[in-house]
């Protein structure tokens, strides 16, 4: 199968508890790629359900949205030190900051953390030196 065949969907349970996203050549396969993973364990195939996001298409080849694609969406993220939500309203304020050096999960490009947290992690580093 060649990748520029694949389309984005957001897969997600009946009650909109659990989501991923995922590249497949329909919505039908996008579910089947899904069902077995953690996130949807307790589903069953007809539990699922695989929304089209055509924007998300151009991100096939490497299978991961950007963080800020996602922010940008109203999507919100757990700080990878401390779980605290983040929104792009955090990112925003300066309250909290995009992180390059990890990936949030296996769809997503970069992660997020709070000012806080960072300031701690800089601070140890500077007294490891």
């Amino acid at each position: 199968m060649q990748n520029g065949k694949l389309k984005a969907y957001i897969v997600q349970d009946q009650l909109c508890e659990h989501f991923s996203v995922t590249f497949a050549e329909t919505s039908g396969k996008a579910k089947s790629n899904e069902i077995n993973t953690w996130e949807f364990n307790d589903c069953e195939y007809t539990d699922l359900r695989a929304q089209r996001v055509k924007s998300w298409d151009k991100y096939a080849d490497s299978k991961k949205i950007p963080v800020t694609e996602l922010l940008n969406k109203c999507w919100w993220f757990e700080c990878k030190q401390c779980r605290s939500q983040i929104t792009q309203d955090e990112i925003d304020d300066g309250k909290a900051f995009i992180d390059e050096s990890s990936d949030a999960c296996d769809f997503v490009k970069g992660n997020v953390i709070c000012a806080e947290c960072k300031e701690k992690l800089e601070g140890s580093r500077h007294v490891d030196k």
